[in-house]
Parts: structure tokens; sequence; C-alpha cells
């Protein structure tokens, strides 16, 4: 199952992305002071639900790293 973290800063439209950690899945992480650990996860559905659950609200999927759950 892999690992995810959110961005503990939200982005230019608000939005906390939830990237999936993989040393080959996706070179645009936070930097690690900006990343709070959400888990392992089987799908971006359930990470996105646990950033939330978390208090990162509204979350989003990255689009290169989690894009069956990118919105915007």
């Amino acid at each position: 199952m892999p690992t995810y973290i959110v961005n503990k800063k939200s982005d230019s439209d608000g939005l906390h992305e939830v990237h999936e950690i993989s040393p080959t899945k996706c070179s645009y992480l936070p930097a690690e002071h900006n990343r709070a650990q959400v888990g392992w996860h089987s799908n971006c559905h359930g990470a996105l639900k646990a950033a939330e659950d978390l208090g990162y609200k509204p979350a989003d999927g990255c689009g290169h790293c989690s894009e069956d759950c990118h919105k915007g």
C-alpha cells in the first residue's frame, strides 16, 4: 500500500495537495516542513478523506502522483 502525505500549506485555490510518497512517483513534493503524514492507503481517495479528517480541508490529489483524485 502506498504512503501519502498532505501539504500543510494550501495552494492559490485554497486546496491542500495530497501526494503519494515514492521515489519515482512524484517530483512535486512539498518541503519537509510543509508535510503532514496521512499514512498508508490503498488509493488516493482514502488518503484524501484521511487528510480532510486531519483538518486539511479541502484536500485535492496531486495532478502528477494522485491523478485519480485531482480536481483542479
